[in-house]
C-alpha cells in the first residue's frame, strides 16, 4: 500500500465502520516514509483549523497523533504543543472540539511521554510555563510520572524535580489554579510519596489542595501499599501508545451492540477506576473486596467516547453537551 493510499483511507471515517487495522498496520510498516506526512498534517491543521470545524468525519489528525506517539517521534513534540496552544480563541475552541478526546484522561500525558523521547527538559518547560493551558501542564506532570514508571528516568531525577516544584516552581505562583498543585500531589503520591510526604503535608496544612480529589488519608494509603504496587499501577495506566490497540477502542469503530456492551463495562468500572487503594490494615478490617485502581487513573482498555458522539446516559444529546461537563 502506497503512502497516498494510506493517507486517503485514514482521512475520513463514518461511525459504525470497522477500525482499518490493515491500513494502520501499513502506516506502521512505512514508519520512515509516512512520518513527515503525519507531522505536516498536524502543521496544516494548526494553520487551517477552521476548515475542519464542522467536519465530524475528519480523522487524519487523530491517526497522526497516535501514530507519531507510537513511533516515539520527537519532532512531533513542538508541533503537537503548537496545535494545542493556538492563540486565537475561536480557533482554540475548535481545536478542543476536534481533538478534545486526546486532551482528557491520560491520553495526552502518554502521547507527550512518547514523543518527548525522555527529554525531560522540554516537558519541564511546559510545566513551568504559566501561559500554558492548565490541562497541558497537568498532562506534562503526569507524563513525567509515566516516564519514571517505565524506567526512562530515575527516581532521583523525578524526586528532585518534584521537590523543586513544591519548594519553588509552584510555591511562588500565588495565583496558580489549585488544580495544578493538586495534580502535583496526586502524582507525587502515585510514585510512592515517602520522600515527599512532608512537602505534601505542608500543602494540605496551608489549604493549597482540592481535597475532594485527594487528602492526607489517601496519601497514607499509597504509603501503605508500598512502592512496587504504586509503580505497577502507574505503569499499567501509563503504557506507551499503541496506535492499533488504542484507536481500535474508539466507540466510532464499534457496532451498536458492541457499543452498548462496552459502555456497560465502562460504567461498571467507574467506581473502581476512581477510588483510592485500601491499605492492608483497612482491608483486614473490612469484607473481601475487589482490587481497585488509584484515583484519577483512566482505564485505557475502556472505550473512548468522542465529544460529538451520543452521550451514553441516553439523553439524546451529544456527549460534549451532556455528561462530559
Amino acid at each position: 500500500m502506497e503512502i497516498d493510499e494510506i493517507l486517503e483511507q485514514l482521512e475520513r471515517h463514518e461511525n459504525g465502520k470497522p477500525f482499518p487495522t490493515e491500513v494502520v498496520q501499513a502506516a506502521i510498516d512505512k514508519k520512515e516514509e509516512i512520518t513527515p506526512y503525519l507531522i505536516d498534517n498536524l502543521k496544516w491543521l494548526t494553520a487551517n483549523v477552521k476548515e475542519v470545524a464542522d467536519d465530524y468525519d475528519y480523522m487524519l489528525h487523530l491517526y497522526s497523533l497516535h501514530l507519531l506517539a507510537h513511533f516515539k517521534e520527537k519532532q512531533a513534540f513542538q508541533v503537537i504543543i503548537d496545535l494545542l496552544t493556538i492563540p486565537n480563541k475561536t480557533e482554540y475552541e475548535i481545536v478542543l472540539e476536534i481533538i478534545g478526546d486526546v486532551c482528557f484522561g491520560n491520553s495526552l500525558a502518554r502521547i507527550l511521554a512518547d514523543v518527548s523521547n525522555a527529554d525531560t527538559e522540554i516537558i519541564k518547560s511546559l510545566i513551568e510555563n504559566r501561559e500554558m493551558p492548565r490541562f497541558i501542564r497537568e498532562a506534562a506532570i503526569l507524563s513525567l510520572t509515566y516516564l519514571y514508571a517505565r524506567g526512562e528516568i530515575s527516581r532521583k531525577d523525578i524526586l528532585d524535580y518534584f521537590t523543586f516544584l513544591f519548594d519553588q516552581g509552584f510555591e511562588n505562583e500565588n495565583d496558580i489554579d489549585d488544580d495544578v498543585r493538586t495534580d502535583l500531589v496526586i502524582n507525587a503520591s502515585h510514585i510512592y510519596p515517602e520522600e515527599l510526604y512532608d512537602k505534601i503535608k505542608s500543602y494540605f496544612d496551608r489549604d493549597k489542595i482540592e481535597e475532594e480529589f485527594i487528602n492526607l488519608k489517601d496519601v497514607q494509603r499509597y504509603l501503605d501499599i508500598g512502592i512496587e504496587e504504586c509503580l505497577e499501577r502507574v505503569l499499567k495506566e501509563g503504557k506507551p501508545i499503541d496506535a492499533l490497540n488504542d484507536m481500535s477502542s474508539f466507540l466510532c469503530f464499534k457496532t451498536k451492540e458492541e457499543e452498548k456492551q462496552l459502555l456497560k463495562n465502562m460504567f461498571s468500572s467507574i467506581e473502581k477506576n476512581f477510588s483510592i487503594p485500601k491499605s492492608e490494615s483497612e482491608t483486614a478490617k473490612s469484607k473481601p473486596a475487589k482490587k481497585v485502581e488509584p484515583v484519577r487513573f483512566v482505564d485505557t482498555t475502556q472505550p473512548k467516547i468522542g465529544r460529538n458522539e451520543p452521550c451514553p446516559c441516553g439523553s439524546g444529546k451529544k456527549y460534549k453537551k451532556c455528561c462530559l461537563n
